[in-house]
C-alpha cells in the first residue's frame, strides 16, 4: 500500500500523528515514494526506455533520467489522447488537466490517473484537517467568528469537536471562484478540464456554493460579476470564501458596491436586470433559480443608506470565519486588500502551493504562505540557484532558495517547474517552504537579477501603498524599470515622487542595483499610475479562448507596455 493510501484511510482525528511520523523520516519516506513510482511504471513505454527495472538508488535515478520539460512528454501525451495507455504510467488515464501555455502558445495537457488524483485528495484532506484545527483553536476567543456563528445556531462552542465542525462546514454556504469549462474531450473520449473545475466537481462542498454552479462556465465578466453577487447576497450565513487569487474576490466586492441599488432591487423582486448580456437560454435558467427575498433586500437597503463604503462583506456576511487565498508569490498582496472587506477576526489561510501537476505543500497555520512539503505525493529534487547542484528534500538548507524539480505518480519524471521556492523551516526532517516566484520573473537589465516580487514587496511595505495590480516593463533602451501600478483608488499621488522614493529603497536594498545605477549601467526607474479597471482589462484579454479567470496568473514582468488608454 502506498503511503498516501495509508494516510487517506485514516480518520481526521488520526491523520496528523501518522503524517508527522512520515515528516520525521523525510529521506526514508521519499525513497519509498520513488521506489513505488518506478516499480509501478517499469513496464510502460517511458519506463522501459529509461530502464526503470535496474534503478536501485537515487543516484541511479538521476543518472538514467535527464531533467525534463513539457516538450519531452508531448509524444507520449498525443498517444494518451488517442486512448493508448501504458505510455507514462501503468494505470489508465482518467482525464487531462488543461493548464497555462507552453512557449509555443499551446495549452499544456497534464495527464491524471487514479493515483495522482487520489494523492491530491489526500493533500486536500490534510489541508482541510489543519483548517478545521485552526478554526477549533479560534474557539478560545469568545468573539471569534466561529463562536458567533455557533451561538447564532443555538450551539455551545465548547461542545463542538473536529468531526462535528467538519459536518457543519460541509453544510454551510460558501463563496468560491473556481472555474470550469463545458464538456470537452479528446477524440478518444477522454475528458479535458481545468484543475479548479475538476476538483470542484468531485468536492463534498458543492451543495453549499452560494450561486448556481453553471455560472462557473460564464466568461462574460459583467454578467458573471453581477450574477455571482446577486445570488450570493441572498444569504447571510456565508462562512467561507475561497479562490486562488484574492483579486477575484476584491473585484466582485467592488462591483457590488457600484451596483448595490440594482442588486437590491432584483433581490426584492426576484428578478434579473434586463441590461445583462444573457442568451435567452441563460436568462431563462438563471431566472428560474431566483426568487424574491424582500426581507434580505430591506436589510441591504438599510446598510447602503449608511454609505457605499459600508456595503461590504463584513456587514452583509457577518459570519465569514475563513478565507483561503494564495498569501505568497506575485498575487499575495491582493489578500491584504481583502482584509479591509472582512471582519478583523476572519482567519486568512493559504490555499497551499501547488500546480496542475501536483500539490506540493500542506499549510498548517494561518497568515503565512508556508507549508510542509507533501513528501508522500511525489519525489522532489531541489536545484541550488548558486551552484546548480541538485539535492534531495532531506539535504536542503534553511533560508536558501532552490528551483523545484518533481517526479509524480502522474507520469512526470524529473520535471522542471521553473518555480523558485525558499526553505523557511523544517517539520521533523521535512522542509517547510514557500513559493517565491517563477524563475523567469527575474529583473535583469544589467545582471542585477532582482526577483520582481521583491520590487512589489518594496512598493507595498516601503511605500506603504495599497494597490490592485503591479506590472514591470524592462526598458532596455533607457536601462530602467517602468513600473505600472493600479492603486486601490485613483488619487492625486505624484508618480515622480513615488518613483524617486522607490528608487532609493531599491538602491538601499540591492547592492548590484545600487552599483549599476552608480556606474550608469542603469537609470532611475519610472512609475506610471493606471486607471481603475486596468486589472479587469488584463483578465479580460487573458480569458479569451475560454480560459477561466481562476486559472489566469498575470505576469509581473511584461514584454510590451500596457495600453495607453489605461494610463492616468
Amino acid at each position: 500500500m502506498a503511503i498516501y493510501e495509508e494516510l487517506d484511510k485514516l480518520k481526521l482525528t488520526e491523520i496528523e500523528k501518522a503524517w508527522l511520523g512520515y515528516c520525521h523520516n523525510c529521506s526514508e519516506t521519499q525513497n519509498t515514494v520513488l521506489e513505488d513510482i518506478l516499480k509501478s511504471n517499469e513496464n510502460t513505454e517511458f519506463g522501459m526506455k529509461h530502464d526503470f527495472k535496474n534503478i536501485k538508488s537515487v543516484e541511479d535515478f538521476q543518472k538514467n533520467i535527464p531533467l525534463s520539460q513539457y516538450s519531452d512528454y508531448e509524444e507520449y501525451i498525443e498517444k494518451l489522447k488517442l486512448g493508448e495507455n501504458n505510455q507514462l504510467f501503468a494505470q489508465d488515464i482518467e482525464y487531462f488537466i488543461m493548464t497555462s501555455g507552453t512557449s509555443s502558445g499551446k495549452s499544456k495537457l497534464i495527464p491524471e490517473n487514479e493515483d495522482s488524483k487520489n494523492i491530491k485528495n489526500t493533500v486536500y484532506k490534510l489541508r482541510n484537517y489543519y483548517l478545521l484545527k485552526t478554526l477549533l483553536m479560534s474557539k478560545a476567543d469568545p468573539n471569534s467568528q466561529l463562536n458567533k456563528y455557533l451561538i447564532s445556531k443555538g450551539l455551545n462552542p465548547k461542545d463542538v469537536n473536529v468531526p462535528e465542525l467538519s459536518n457543519i462546514v460541509q453544510n454551510m454556504h460558501y463563496l468560491t471562484f473556481s472555474s470550469k469549462t463545458d464538456n470537452y474531450e479528446t477524440s478518444a473520449g477522454i475528458p479535458i478540464g481545468f484543475a479548479s473545475g475538476m476538483s470542484f466537481e468531485k468536492s463534498a462542498f458543492t451543495k453549499g456554493i452560494s450561486y448556481p454552479p453553471r455560472l462557473m462556465t460564464k466568461n462574460d465578466d459583467e454578467a458573471n460579476n453581477y450574477l455571482v453577487m446577486l445570488f450570493s447576497l441572498r444569504f447571510e450565513d456565508i462562512l467561507y470564501i475561497t479562490t486562488n487569487n484574492a483579486s477575484n474576490f476584491n473585484i466582485k466586492v467592488e462591483y457590488a458596491m457600484d451596483h448595490a441599488e440594482e442588486l437590491i432591487n432584483d433581490l426584492r423582486n426576484g428578478t434579473i436586470t434586463k441590461r445583462l448580456n444573457l442568451s435567452d437560454e441563460d436568462r431563462k435558467y438563471y431566472e428560474s433559480q431566483m426568487e424574491a427575498f424582500p426581507k434580505r433586500a430591506n436589510f441591504l437597503e438599510e446598510l447602503l443608506k449608511k454609505g457605499k463604503d459600508q456595503f461590504i462583506p463584513k456587514n452583509y456576511w457577518p459570519y465569514v470565519m475563513l478565507t483561503k487565498f494564495w498569501l505568497g508569490g506575485s498575487v499575495g498582496p491582493n489578500s491584504e486588500t481583502s482584509r479591509k472587506y472582512l471582519d478583523e477576526k476572519t482567519i486568512f489561510f493559504d490555499v497551499g502551493y501547488g500546480a496542475s501537476e501536483c500539490k506540493f505543500t500542506i499549510p498548517t497555520k494561518p497568515d503565512t504562505p508556508e507549508g510542509i512539503l507533501s513528501i508522500f505525493g511525489g519525489f522532489y529534487e531541489f536545484k541550488d540557484l548558486e551552484n546548480g547542484q541538485i539535492l534531495t528534500a532531506d539535504k536542503v538548507e534553511l533560508n536558501k532558495e532552490y528551483e523545484l524539480i518533481i517526479t509524480t505518480y502522474g507520469g512526470l519524471y524529473r520535471y522542471e517547474l521553473h518555480d523558485i521556492i525558499e526553505i523557511i523551516g523544517f517539520t521533523g526532517t521535512t522542509p517547510n517552504l514557500i513559493f517565491k516566484t517563477k524563475s523567469g520573473e527575474i529583473l535583469n537589465i544589467s545582471q542585477e537579477k532582482i526577483p520582481a516580487i521583491e520590487v512589489v514587496n518594496k512598493i507595498k511595505d516601503g511605500l506603504n501603498l495599497s494597490f490592485k495590480q503591479v506590472q514591470i516593463f524592462e526598458n532596455h533602451d533607457e536601462k530602467n524599470y517602468e513600473i505600472y501600478i493600479e492603486l486601490e483608488k485613483e488619487t492625486q499621488i505624484n508618480a515622480n515622487e513615488l518613483a524617486s522614493k522607490l528608487n532609493e529603497i531599491l538602491i538601499e536594498s540591492f547592492e548590484l542595483y545600487e552599483l549599476y545605477n552608480r556606474m550608469g549601467l542603469m537609470t532611475p526607474l519610472k512609475v506610471i499610475l493606471m486607471k481603475n479597471g486596468w486589472i479587469e482589462s488584463l483578465y479580460a484579454m487573458k480569458s479569451k479562448g475560454n480560459v477561466p479567470k481562476s486559472q489566469i496568473k498575470l505576469p509581473l514582468i511584461i514584454t510590451e507596455k500596457p495600453d495607453k488608454e489605461y494610463i492616468l
